[in-house]
């Protein structure tokens, strides 16, 4: 990270020609690697890193993927990643003040890219590691003193709990993520039905948000098939498919059929991850456990015989 290679350039730790050239190098070996891989994925000369920035960064497209509020970042991606973990931070930097040149810049790195209107998790990804330090100094330093006194073991303990904790809680989100992407669980499930039309020519259509939310090109199985990804097609337009792929995040799918009932009808929907809501239990409703909700957010038309 840039931020973590000034800290080390005003000390003059590190050399900048020497970083400069190592990160030439390194771009150098990876784009041998990645341009033929990619393009032997995608089945045409491609960059995808090049071509994503030249869409973000040069274009200053990044928005048409929707936007988040300039502190998303802070209140949402951070503590979702961190979890109890977070609390455990401010600790650590108190008790080991060495850890400021490695940590603030990562808080920097996370506030700067704050201005990108449009943002996802994996931009920042590569600050995790480094704001864990300060929870896990604190842990080390907790468990190595933990006889010392009774109050310190109650406190390492305490720690080995919070990462229990986070065990448990990752378990939860982990689940949940996994029902994210309906979209490409509807294709993958009407390809499977479908096998034995591997060879034939059917042609499937997919709305923008079942693109954008599991179908990619590694789940077009098929070559005979045409997967079309043509977006502002109307219904009209759409008429000539086999199989449309329909998706939304807020209105109900089932609604979305009024505008095909002369051509498709009805397939099969998928659920996907709505919420997780809180319910109480024990004595006097004392504790909690997450409950998934799901939703139908995608839905599959099949074209009238």
């Amino acid at each position: 990270m840039c931020f973590n290679y000034y800290c080390e350039f005003v000390p003059r730790k590190v050399d900048l020609l020497k970083a400069i050239g190592l990160g030439l190098a390194t771009l150098g070996i990876t784009l041998l690697f990645s341009i033929p891989i990619d393009s032997l994925f995608w089945w045409r000369l491609v960059y995808p890193e090049g071509e994503v920035f030249w869409f973000n960064a040069i274009m200053n497209r990044s928005h048409e993927w929707g936007t988040s509020p300039f502190l998303w970042y802070f209140y949402s991606a951070i503590p979702r990643a961190l979890l109890t973990s977070l609390l455990l931070v401010p600790l650590g930097l108190w008790l080991e003040r060495r850890l400021y040149p490695i940590v603030l810049p990562a808080f920097a790195f996370v506030f700067i890219y704050s201005f990108v209107p449009h943002k996802e998790l994996r931009f920042i990804i590569y600050s995790f590691p480094l704001l864990n330090l300060p929870a896990a100094v604190f842990c080390a330093r907790m468990w190595i003193n933990r006889d010392k006194s009774f109050i310190r073991k109650l406190v390492a303990w305490g720690m080995a709990a919070h990462l229990l904790a986070n065990l448990l809680i990752s378990g939860t989100f982990l689940y949940a993520s996994a029902m994210n992407y309906p979209s490409g669980d509807a294709l993958a499930h009407l390809q499977f039905k479908h096998r034995y039309m591997r060879n034939k020519p059917v042609s499937v259509y997919i709305d923008p948000y079942s693109a954008m939310n599991g179908i990619n090109k590694f789940l077009h199985l098929y070559p005979d098939w045409e997967y079309n990804k043509t977006e502002n097609l109307t219904p009209n337009d759409l008429a000539r498919f086999d199989y449309i792929v329909l998706g939304s995040q807020t209105e109900d799918v089932h609604s979305l059929t009024k505008n095909f009932t002369a051509t498709h009808k009805e397939y099969f929907t998928v659920e996907a991850f709505q919420k997780i809501v809180f319910k109480r239990f024990f004595w006097r409703n004392l504790l909690v456990y997450p409950v998934i909700k799901y939703k139908e957010k995608v839905i599959v038309f099949k074209k009238l015989n």
